[in-house]
């Protein structure tokens, strides 16, 4: 089945008319730790540069965990794509069950995070408040993954406006919090580096739960027990996504681990750097998750024609 060719230019408005709002969505998780590190810096540099890496390679490990989430992007565009609604939803629910058993699997190099920075020699004091805010963050993974797989499954259904909505709630309490849970208020007393890191948690799972009601009502025939093979099947598409994202965001990271063997004075102007530089690779993310669901909607369709234009629009 195939239909007349989109001209090239209405291929591309409607892939940046979906691209824009992922690309923000992606930028606000960004955000968040910009937020973090701007606010702590407020106290010293030395809290600065240990916040900084400890959302660094927090974001380096939970970067494995989007990537693998990332399997739902095609599944859930091919289903919408087919006109299988039902099915698409049961693919939200792997991955559900997929975002709970990656976070289990993350937890593990998080937790082993304090011998990695004795291994490479970064100063203890920068060391402790890089761990204290990877430790408080532990909580949230389950709570950012379980996000990204409702993004993927809202994305495919081209509903992006409660995808922004939800990132922009986020980040405004997460200011509000960061600013208060940080420097302390009223009764709330001054928690420095755990405060930002508790602010950006709790933020974590509030735009996820956002996003619960954008997902629609129940809908018949789908599959919301764990399926075992299901699970494996995604986590195998997912996995060379996630492996690739790894490698991407371990440099980044390895780069944070040798800027604070520095000190803190280097550790923190090489985070804040760092942080600015990650908003400008979020465009590309978007885009690259708008191509995927409209290649998926094409497939889907067995619409290959269509499939392949979007493919090279997207590029």
């Amino acid at each position: 089945m195939s239909s007349s060719p989109r001209p090239i230019t209405d291929e591309l408005k409607a892939l940046w008319t979906l691209a824009l709002p992922l690309a923000l969505a992606q930028a606000g998780q960004a955000l968040m730790g910009l937020v973090d590190t701007a606010v702590v810096g407020r106290l010293s540099e030395t809290a600065q540069a240990a916040a900084g890496l400890g959302n660094s390679l927090t974001f380096t490990v939970m970067f494995f965990g989007m990537g693998v989430m990332m399997a739902l992007d095609p599944l859930v565009s091919q289903a919408i794509g087919a006109k299988r609604p039902a099915d698409a939803r049961s693919h939200y629910w792997t991955g559900v069950w997929l975002a709970l058993t990656t976070s289990l699997v993350l937890l593990v190099p998080l937790v082993l995070m304090g011998p990695l920075l004795r291994l490479v020699g970064v100063a203890p004091d920068i060391a402790d408040g890089a761990l204290t805010y990877i430790d408080v963050r532990l909580p949230g993974v389950a709570g950012q993954l379980l996000f990204v797989g409702a993004r993927s499954y809202l994305q495919g259904l081209g509903r992006t406006r409660a995808i922004v909505g939800a990132m922009v709630f986020a980040n405004v309490v997460n200011f509000g919090l960061d600013v208060v849970l940080v420097f302390g208020a009223g009764p709330i007393p001054a928690m420095g580096i755990a405060g930002a890191a508790i602010a950006t948690t709790v933020c974590t799972w509030l735009q996820f739960l956002v996003l619960v009601p954008a997902l629609g009502p129940r809908l018949e025939g789908v599959k919301r027990s764990l399926d075992v093979t299901a699970v494996w099947r995604a986590a195998r598409l997912g996995l060379p996504v996630g492996l690739h994202l790894l490698a991407e965001g371990g440099v980044f990271g390895l780069a944070g681990l040798l800027a604070a063997r520095l000190g803190s004075s280097s550790s923190a102007a090489h985070q804040v750097a760092l942080t600015w530089a990650s908003l400008t690779f979020c465009v590309a993310v978007g885009i690259g998750s708008a191509g995927s669901v409209r290649v998926g909607w094409g497939v889907g369709a067995r619409n290959l024609p269509a499939a392949r234009r979007s493919g090279l629009v997207a590029f």
